[in-house]
């Protein structure tokens, strides 16, 4: 009975920290972006041998992120946060039913505890991620906006 909690306790902290480690990796797109816009600035000629972007700001980071133009559900539900986040909530769905189970509960009950408890926890892993990615964003201004920002923009 131990070990589940365990699990989730580690399979939580993995879940914040792939959030995290998303987050870093768009801040290094940032910085890679800003970085070709320098050589852009220096020597406008090398602007048609760059396939990654040298804006920094929203569409610039998703051009040099995934070089589609659309990023399709699929790919969304394939990243590791949403991986490890629906383990998490299907783990956690298990141990209600476990603990459904020591109470005594019959299978009908012990079964919409553990699944409203698995969509419960999907629910605020999701809300909880996508509140740390907002906070983060929240305060950023591109320094070299793309034509389609600036336009945007106004």
């Amino acid at each position: 009975m131990l070990v589940l909690p365990v699990v989730l306790l580690v399979g939580f902290g993995t879940y914040f920290r792939l959030i995290e480690a998303d987050m870093e990796d768009t801040w290094l797109i940032v910085g890679m972006n800003r970085l070709r816009h320098a050589y852009v600035e220096l020597a406008p000629e090398l602007e048609p041998y760059f396939i990654a972007s040298h804006h920094d700001d929203p569409p610039g980071i998703w051009t040099t992120y995934s070089f589609r133009r659309h990023i399709g559900v699929t790919h969304w539900l394939s990243g590791s946060p949403v991986v490890v986040g629906v383990i998490n909530s299907v783990v956690t769905g298990v141990l209600a039913a476990v603990v459904c189970e020591a109470a005594g509960a019959g299978a009908t009950l012990r079964t919409l505890v553990a699944v409203a408890t698995a969509i419960l926890t999907a629910v605020v892993l999701g809300f909880l991620g996508l509140r740390k990615v907002h906070a983060a964003s929240r305060s950023y201004r591109p320094r070299f906006p793309s034509d389609e920002a600036r336009r945007s923009a106004r």
